[in-house]
């Protein structure tokens, strides 16, 4: 069967090396053989049926239909930055505590920048999280300083009670410093310690953060 230029009804083609792709002599149209056709469809049906888990909210469905369009398609920008749509709940999760979801999103945003195709919607969301990362990292640093100040009182308190021997005093001081010292190591102090010697760059990826990080308690008003 002979095969004919859909555009121009030529029918001699030759192969694009620089291409890989067969073209119609004339007009330089590609020809598609069916299976490359075939597989063209699969690929819209998959992206559409993502796209549509996504606006319904069905974000692991989603990564689950995007991920393998991904390993054949690795420089489409679309199917990255839906990756990131679906990993960030439609960019509305600034914390990104789920560990898979995060490094996908991390690997699609190291593919769009050596691509060129961080986008403006995609910079304002990393703009974004990282301020509420800095506002988290705040937080800490003030609830941490408020149970400090509170066991340095109970040890104040705890001595004087010895100078007087009033042990009564002493024994309910020392539950409270005892107590204040528990709340520290729940705020995990390691933590802190490490994100204030090793912050990171305003131009990082956004989700290439330490696990550290993702050790600090969420505040209510971060959920």
């Amino acid at each position: 069967m002979e095969t004919i230029c859909p555009r121009c009804g030529g029918s001699h083609f030759h192969y694009n090396r620089s291409r890989m792709r067969m073209e119609c002599d004339t007009c330089g149209a590609p020809w598609l053989n069916p299976q490359q056709e075939q597989r063209l469809m699969e690929y819209d049906q998959t992206y559409a049926q993502a796209l549509q888990h996504i606006q319904a909210g069905n974000w692991q469905q989603a990564l689950q239909r995007l991920a393998p369009l991904v390993g054949q398609y690795p420089t489409d920008k679309k199917l990255h930055e839906a990756i990131i749509q679906a990993a960030t709940q439609d960019f509305s999760d600034m914390t990104m505590r789920e560990t898979a979801p995060r490094r996908q999103a991390e690997a699609s945003w190291n593919a769009l920048v050596r691509l060129h195709g961080i986008t403006p919607v995609l910079r304002r969301y990393a703009a974004q999280k990282q301020e509420r990362e800095r506002e988290r990292l705040q937080e800490h640093k003030a609830r941490m300083r408020k149970w400090l100040f509170r066991a340095a009182l109970c040890a104040i308190v705890l001595f004087l009670g010895l100078s007087f021997y009033s042990y009564s005093l002493v024994f309910l001081c020392f539950i409270g410093l005892l107590g204040c010292l528990y709340k520290v190591c729940l705020l995990d102090p390691l933590s802190l310690i490490y994100q204030a010697r090793h912050p990171a760059p305003a131009s990082s990826n956004p989700f290439t953060q330490s696990d550290w990080s993702y050790r600090i308690p969420i505040s209510k008003n971060h959920r």
